[in-house]
């Protein structure tokens, strides 16, 4: 999937992310990833050195080894063919789509343990030291960006093979991209048209904060516009209040515990209080929740803020908890909601 969805601060684009990786996790690895605050000469290897420490290391050295395992276990003397997979007749380097002196890298550190921690700093796009460009034998000390998305495609590959999963890169605070300029804003913007391109075998899906597609640095830009395709971008408006009910529904459902007794736990929660609460709403009654965006209402009125959105409603809500915590309550009420917008 190729997906941009942009709006204003607070709309609710980091839910939306956070609950979609929910939502597919049984298809898909999301790999939530924040842009940090960047300057103009940042690279897109700041980014892909959060990627890869974000999948994890050892993961990745996992799979290498499953995929070493399939094309080469004889002639590199590894034990056995991975669980339930059989041999197959392609090479290292056509089974993963490894560049080859990336490939060849990899294969060298997982027979040879020693070059295994250079390695994994030269893959995930860190600098490297002179003494680890001698152990690695390499002109570079830093990867180049199409070489990181050719890791992160091989990658893609191996998550469907093995898991039968797509992986999927969820980044977060586009807007930060807007510092980029000169070389670095054209690399970055290269390594982005790299993976939304239509052979890419990583899914990409980016929120930023803004009003329009123009607003969106690199995003905007007309090929990766092209291949994203316009359909797949999308604005978050404002909330109305109907919409902000649901919402916080599916937050609650979002947040609870899968494996609690949430009947049982209601059951005994209606004890306490004499307003309405039931499985849906749990730990909040009704009446509590229209406490909650009752005041959001309010503060929209008086021009406290400029749209009805899930940030205040967020908000409200972790005071509410964090009251009914501390005064050890087991559901929370609209007592507990008034008192928390007084603390």
């Amino acid at each position: 999937p190729r997906l941009v969805v942009y709006g204003m601060l607070g709309i609710g684009k980091t839910h939306f992310l956070r609950h979609l990786g929910y939502r597919l996790r049984d298809i898909a690895k999301s790999i939530y990833i924040e842009i940090p605050p960047l300057h103009r000469r940042s690279r897109f290897m700041d980014v892909h050195s959060i990627i890869i420490k974000k999948i994890g290391l050892q993961y990745i050295k996992s799979l290498y080894i499953n995929a070493l395992k399939l094309t080469e276990a004889k002639r590199l003397g590894l034990i056995g063919i991975t669980e339930g997979k059989q041999s197959i007749g392609k090479t290292f380097e056509e089974f993963t789509s490894l560049r080859q002196d990336i490939a060849e890298l990899i294969r060298e550190s997982i027979v040879d343990r020693s070059k295994w921690k250079p390695l994994a700093r030269y893959i995930a796009g860190e600098k490297l030291s002179a003494r680890d460009q001698r152990v690695l034998d390499v002109t570079f000390s830093r990867i180049a960006e199409d070489e990181a998305v050719n890791i992160l495609n091989s990658l893609g590959r191996l998550i469907k093979y093995f898991e039968d999963k797509m992986l999927i890169l969820m980044f977060d605070e586009v807007e930060n991209l807007k510092a980029l300029a000169g070389e670095g804003h054209r690399m970055f913007t290269e390594a982005i048209r790299s993976l939304v391109s239509e052979d890419s075998d990583v899914g990409a899906i980016f929120a930023s904060t803004g009003r329009s597609i123009e607003e969106i640095p690199i995003l905007k830009d007309e090929t990766i516009y092209r291949r994203i395709t316009s359909v797949n971008y999308l604005e978050f408006r404002q909330y109305d209040i109907n919409e902000l009910r649901e919402f916080m529904f599916e937050l609650i459902e979002y947040l609870r515990d899968e494996k609690a007794d949430i009947i049982g736990t209601v059951k005994r929660a209606s004890q306490y209080t004499k307003e309405h609460i039931d499985t849906k709403s749990y730990p909040f009654t009704y009446e509590a929740m229209e406490c909650i965006l009752a005041e959001i209402e309010k503060r929209y009125r008086n021009g406290l803020i400029d749209a009805l959105r899930p940030k205040e409603l967020m908000e409200i809500a972790d005071l509410a908890i964090a009251k009914a915590l501390l005064d050890q309550k087991p559901v929370i009420d609209m007592a507990t909601v008034k008192e928390a917008l007084t603390m």
